[in-house]
């Protein structure tokens, strides 16, 4: 039982660095909260740098994106790569404007992403592939979402994290499938959002360890702690 993913969190506690949006910020912090997680957010630039050093996890949430938040996006991300510390990105709806497209790629080219969180369609416009968008649901593609996903790990290096009514985990070459999905969590809007804070905080146990370039990369056999996901 001392191995199972929730005793392991409410165990060492980790604080997670969310900059969220500012629809489904509420129900991240209660879930976070509800699984031992101790989430943490904030709006203000300046402080991300001082929030990324104190957390064990910094995710980065596009859902309500703008010009404000894109330098808190900057200095957490910019933090967390100088420390080691996991860094996620959830592209909600990138596929769906210039905007959203361009600031998912901007943060992808100049920082490195220890795991990127998204449905098939954010992950299929972060990988090339002709999708049809639907705003933040996962419209409609005719490419595997296996080799979609795989095509985005490799592109950015990370692990990925495609998720739906299955779920597929990748780290370009390894591939683990989660089939234990419910359509309630179509309805609710933010259950995608919980899932990239969350799957930040399992790496912590392990920090990622530092290229020759100074920045931060997944250890070879990181993405192992998918196997030990729970079944519900």
């Amino acid at each position: 039982m001392n191995n199972h993913i929730i005793y392991q969190l409410r165990n060492r506690h980790p604080i997670v660095f969310t900059i969220a949006n500012t629809v489904t910020s509420g129900k991240v912090a209660d879930g976070l909260s509800a699984l031992g997680i101790s989430p943490i957010m904030s709006v203000q630039p300046t402080e991300a740098l001082d929030l990324a050093k104190l957390a064990q996890a910094v995710a980065i949430n596009l859902g309500t994106p703008c010009q404000h938040l894109a330098a808190e996006f900057d200095n957490g991300a910019a933090v967390a790569n100088l420390l080691g510390t996991p860094l996620v990105l959830d592209p909600v709806a990138c596929g769906s404007t210039t905007y959203r497209n361009h600031q998912s790629k901007q943060l992808l080219g100049q920082y490195d992403f220890t795991i990127i969180r998204g449905n098939a369609a954010e992950i299929a416009t972060l990988a090339g592939e002709q999708w049809e968008n639907h705003g933040i649901d996962a419209g409609f593609g005719k490419r595997n979402p296996v080799d979609v996903a795989r095509r985005c790990a490799h592109l950015y290096n990370c692990v990925v994290v495609l998720s739906g009514k299955e779920d597929i985990i990748t780290d370009g070459k390894m591939v683990y499938r989660n089939q234990c999905s419910t359509p309630w969590l179509a309805t609710n809007v933010g259950s995608g959002d919980l899932l990239s804070s969350t799957i930040g905080a399992r790496p912590t146990r392990h920090r990622c360890r530092a290229n020759n370039s100074g920045t931060s990369r997944l250890p070879d056999n990181h993405y192992r702690w998918h196997q030990s996901r729970p079944r519900y």
